[in-house]
């Protein structure tokens, strides 16, 4: 009886070395170049286990055992984390070849299954144009002669500023006043509202950062799982739902502001300028790059 036990934990052993290598193969290194260091993780689930709900702080002990670049293995999918500023403007400035996204399952499900114009798209040629029409967007709101961003920065600072020192230097978390300085000021850069708490009918534009996070979180864990996709597709649905009152809202005010800018001395806001860079745009390019006017904007 012992003797067949021994043997059933032998076979059990086996199985999972098998299944393990064969979900780590799909993660091996193409190029035969040595691998940066790292934990090891268990059969299946990899390092998943160990992360803790804090990602962050588990990555900084481990850098200070493996280095600003380390590697972990997230189920079947190893991931290099870049630990440290300079390693990161390194790996995302100086190199194009960073500029895009990772395959990712849950993403994929996401663009094929709704119809947002979320900017979740490698970099390609569509990415790029998208990338340079926004940068001329904002340059052309900062130069514009009715742009108020440095008094509207200076108008949060000086609320942020007031709320943290109401406190009378007692400990507090300023997470939630730090985001709603910050909703603020993008809100007015972008559609001349004020994208915080005190305005109830924008609070799902305000919350839609944490959940797009917490969406790609989940997702970047479960996708490296054998039936991880399956379960994001659930997933996909519940975040599509939560998100249709944010795309109604922005369609709401882009459509405002389409009547509105007529030439670059007009331009109020980004919206604005998205909405006028979208009209210089030559039908010929967006023919090319498969774009709208909407998709644009």
């Amino acid at each position: 009886m012992i003797a067949w036990t021994i043997v059933q934990i032998g076979v059990l052993i086996w199985a999972i070395r098998m299944l393990w290598k064969y979900y780590t193969a799909s993660g091996g290194n193409k190029f035969g170049l040595p691998e940066p260091p790292g934990p090891y993780g268990l059969p299946v689930v990899g390092y998943i286990p160990f992360i803790g709900s804090k990602a962050h702080l588990t990555f900084v002990k481990l850098a200070q055992k493996y280095g600003d670049i380390f590697q972990v293995q997230l189920g079947s999918q190893k991931v290099v984390v870049l630990n440290s500023l300079d390693v990161i403007k390194e790996a995302h400035i100086k190199d194009a070849s960073f500029a895009g996204r990772p395959s990712s399952a849950s993403i994929e499900i996401f663009l094929k299954e709704t119809t947002t114009n979320f900017s979740l798209r490698t970099g390609d040629a569509r990415w790029k144009f998208l990338r340079k029409i926004s940068i001329k967007a904002l340059s052309m709101f900062a130069s514009s002669r009715n742009s108020r961003l440095e008094a509207v920065v200076d108008e949060a600072n000086e609320e942020l500023h007031a709320e943290l020192k109401a406190l009378n230097g007692q400990p507090t978390d300023p997470q939630q006043n730090i985001f709603d300085g910050v909703a603020s000021v993008s809100g007015t850069i972008m559609f001349g509202l004020d994208f915080s708490n005190k305005d109830s009918l924008l609070k799902p534009v305000v919350s839609l950062g944490q959940k797009l996070s917490t969406f790609l979180a989940v997702g970047s864990v479960l996708d490296s799982l054998p039936f991880g996709p399956w379960i994001m597709r659930h997933q996909v649905k519940d975040f599509s739902e939560s998100i249709r009152p944010v795309v109604q809202i922005v369609d709401k005010h882009i459509k405002e502001h389409l009547v509105h800018c007529k030439e670059e001395d007009d331009v109020r806001d980004v919206a604005d300028a998205v909405a006028l860079a979208a009209k210089q745009t030559p039908a010929d390019v967006k023919q090319q790059l498969g774009l709208t006017d909407d998709q644009i904007r």
